[in-house]
């Protein structure tokens, strides 16, 4: 089977013979290699069949035989080499030839400087070899010496010693001083062509690697331009390693220096992204790597300062042979502007959403709050024209009036809510006693007011830079309430007012000893329309503007409530510079 394979092998290279091109060269080395065992072998023929002319023409019929042998494997070796079976051409040409010289060189009795062939010999032996296999050409050449001191040294011979007249002597000398002179000649003229053709090689792909080279800073700096113009940070996971990479741009977009954030683990990577997206970015990742599914992901950065941003990131992972992931590659892109978009949208959505339901529920209560008391008046309208007693159309007045003046309060109300979303802000320095101050004078002529002890707790010069009119109805309203809301029948009524400022930031507390507000009462007190007590007859608006107004001053309103014991409105405002 061994050798009906090397047959098959033989006659399929055979039929590709005049084919070189089917030939693999490793290197361009071996080209040449092959050319000169191609030409050697020819010039081997040629030589032996000029010896075997030359000793048929004087007689010597023992050496015919060894020139033929050596003449059919020269051919031989060309056409192993023309196969491709580069190494053994070689080998069995060098061995040929250095047997043929040293047999040929025993042979004679006289000297006929056969040992001069050597030398050419030698040199060949160092050109047939690449660098990378010089001991099989010291052995070669560790061969050629060992012969030649045996040939020129001993009387050894293979072949019976023959012997040649002074003529014949002389032009057997000459001819292997003349062939070794050529063979050297021809051997160098080889290495300088070949040398030649190499250089002119190197210099054309030199060329084409600078070309290339340039090709490539183009398209390099093309490509640089479209990822600063992108503004798009890099990365490189090397998975294997698990190292990453990351791109000037990518340190850039979250504030840290070039030498900064090198070759990370993918563990480090995780501790950057913000703990609420973390989960989310490594369940992403696993996917990619298990399910090639797309990686297309926002999350938030930390940056160097601390704070975070958001940014866009997309990759691809690499696979080797086996499907396997080895690297993965992306690109992040800052999308803070876009996130800050679409919170101020979703805001105005759902104040757009919170005005549509307030103004739904504003329509149909402030529709029934201005009907009902229209009804009442209408009834006690008719009630004084049918009546003949003085007193009773006296009474009739009298709730006509409590009437009217709760319609007025009502709409008194309206008119601060629609100021307060329509109206701009005016910023001014207000003195808060004097405000206070003139506020609780316009309560004074209210019933019960007059067991009241009021209490104001703030500086004569304490001022804000705020909207007078807004912090104008922010405390009345929470005063009015104190005073509508207390329990008389103590024996020491009051209500605080105190003020005081930290830094930029001022807050009032209105303070009162009434009736209080109870526990599941007080998420609600603040909702429009919502009367927490029964007492109230007022339109539910009257905390619902304070909220609002307090947020439209940048500020916040807390409660603190104990039913039975008193109540706490603590309103909190910077100043408005």
């Amino acid at each position: 089977m061994i050798i009906k394979s090397i047959l098959s092998g033989m006659k399929f290279r055979l039929l590709k013979f005049m084919d070189r091109s089917e030939i693999h060269f490793n290197s361009p080395g071996t080209i040449r290699q092959s050319l000169l065992i191609g030409e050697l072998a020819l010039l081997t023929i040629f030589i032996n069949l000029f010896y075997l002319i030359l000793d048929y023409l004087n007689d010597f019929q023992e050496t015919l035989y060894i020139y033929m042998i050596v003449i059919v494997i020269a051919g031989i070796v060309y056409l192993l080499n023309r196969l491709g079976y580069f190494t053994p051409s070689k080998i069995i040409l060098l061995v040929t030839v250095l047997l043929n010289i040293f047999i040929m060189g025993t042979s004679n009795m006289q000297d006929t400087q056969t040992h001069i062939l050597y030398f050419p010999l030698i040199i060949i032996s160092f050109t047939l070899f690449e660098y990378k296999h010089l001991w099989k050409s010291f052995v070669m050449v560790t061969l050629a010496i060992i012969l030649f001191v045996i040939d020129y040294g001993s009387d050894f011979s293979f072949l019976p010693r023959g012997y040649m007249n002074p003529d014949e002597v002389y032009t057997f000398t000459v001819s292997n001083y003349v062939i070794g002179i050529l063979s050297t000649i021809y051997i160098g003229y080889y290495w300088v062509r070949t040398n030649f053709l190499s250089e002119n090689k190197l210099i054309q792909r030199q060329n084409e690697l600078n070309e290339l080279t340039l090709e490539l800073q183009k398209s390099q700096h093309r490509y640089e331009l479209a990822i600063t113009g992108s503004n798009a940070g890099l990365w490189d996971w090397d998975i294997e390693n698990n190292t990453i990479y990351h791109g000037k741009k990518w340190k850039e977009m979250l504030g840290y220096n070039p030498d900064e954030i090198v070759d990370i683990d993918i563990d480090r990577f995780y501790s950057m992204v913000h703990p609420e997206d973390r989960e989310k970015v490594k369940k992403a990742v696993r996917q990619h790597l298990a399910r090639n599914s797309a990686f297309r992901t926002e999350y938030r950065l930390r940056k160097k300062d601390g704070s975070y941003k958001w940014v866009l990131d997309s990759g691809k992972a690499v696979l080797n042979g086996e499907q396997k992931p080895v690297r993965m590659v992306g690109s992040i892109i800052d999308i803070s502007e876009r996130k800050k978009a679409e919170e101020k949208i979703k805001k105005q959505k759902d104040l757009l959403e919170k005005a549509n339901d307030e103004l739904d529920r504003f329509v149909y209560i402030t529709s029934h709050d201005l009907k009902a008391p229209l009804l009442s008046i209408q009834g006690l309208i008719h009630l004084a024209e049918i009546s003949d007693d003085d007193a009773e159309v006296k009474h009739c007045l009298n709730l006509m009036k409590d009437r009217v003046k709760g319609m007025e309060n009502f709409i008194s109300d309206i008119i601060n809510y629609s100021r307060n979303v329509r109206s701009g802000i005016i910023k001014e320095e207000v003195n808060l006693k004097k405000l206070i101050k003139s506020i609780v004078n316009e309560f004074l002529f209210m019933k019960d007011v007059d067991k009241l002890k009021f209490i104001i707790s703030v500086d004569e010069n304490q001022t804000l830079l705020s909207d007078e009119k807004r912090l104008n109805v922010i405390l009345k309203n929470l005063i009015f309430n104190a005073i509508k809301y207390h329990n008389y029948e103590q024996e020491s009524p009051e209500i605080e007012i105190e003020a005081r400022k930290v830094k930029n930031h001022m807050t009032i507390n209105v303070r009162d000893n009434g009736e209080g507000i109870r526990e599941e009462q007080l998420t609600k007190i603040f909702d429009m329309f919502y009367r927490a007590s029964e007492k109230s007859t007022g339109s539910g608006l009257g905390l619902y503007i304070v909220k609002e107004m307090t947020g439209k001053l940048n500020g916040q309103i807390q409660v603190t409530s104990e039913y039975g014991k008193g109540s706490v409105f603590t309103v909190t405002l910077p100043d408005m510079y």
